[in-house]
C-alpha cells in the first residue's frame, strides 16, 4: 500500500506545472506520503504530553493518544516494537524508524522542535 502511495504522490507531483492553483497542497501531501511521521501518546487526554504535541502542531505528522491500559493493538508500530501500556510516554516514528520513548514535556517539545 505504502508503493502505491508513493507512486500516486509521484504522479501528482509530475503534473503540478500545468496547473494554475494547488501546488502547495500536492507538495505537502507528497512529503506526508514519502516521508510519514507517527507520534503515538500513551496517556490520559489531559496530559502534559498531549498538551505539549497539541502546542506543537506540524502537518507531516499524525498523532494518536491510546489511554494507558489501552489495547496496543490499536497502535501499529514500526518494527514490531512492543510499547509499555502501564506509564504515560510518547513514541516518534518517521518512515519506519521509531525513536526511544520520551516521559516528560520537555524531551518531548525539544524531540518535535528539533525536527521542524
Amino acid at each position: 500500500m505504502q508503493e502505491r502511495a508513493v507512486a500516486v504522490a509521484e504522479h501528482a507531483l509530475g503534473r503540478i506545472r500545468n496547473l494554475a492553483y494547488g501546488q502547495a497542497g500536492i507538495l505537502n501531501a507528497a512529503s506526508v506520503v514519502i516521508d510519514p511521521w507517527k507520534l503515538v501518546i500513551i496517556a490520559p487526554n489531559d496530559h502534559q504530553l498531549v498538551a505539549e504535541a497539541n502546542r506543537t502542531p506540524d502537518s507531516r505528522r499524525i498523532d494518536l493518544v491510546i489511554p494507558i491500559d489501552g489495547n496496543p493493538a490499536d497502535a501499529t508500530m514500526p518494527q514490531a516494537i512492543q510499547m509499555d501500556m502501564t506509564k504515560p510516554a510518547a513514541y516518534l516514528c518517521r518512515g519506519l524508524a521509531c525513536l526511544p520513548p520520551v516521559e516528560t514535556a520537555e524531551e518531548l517539545h525539544a524531540l518535535l522542535t528539533e525536527r521542524l
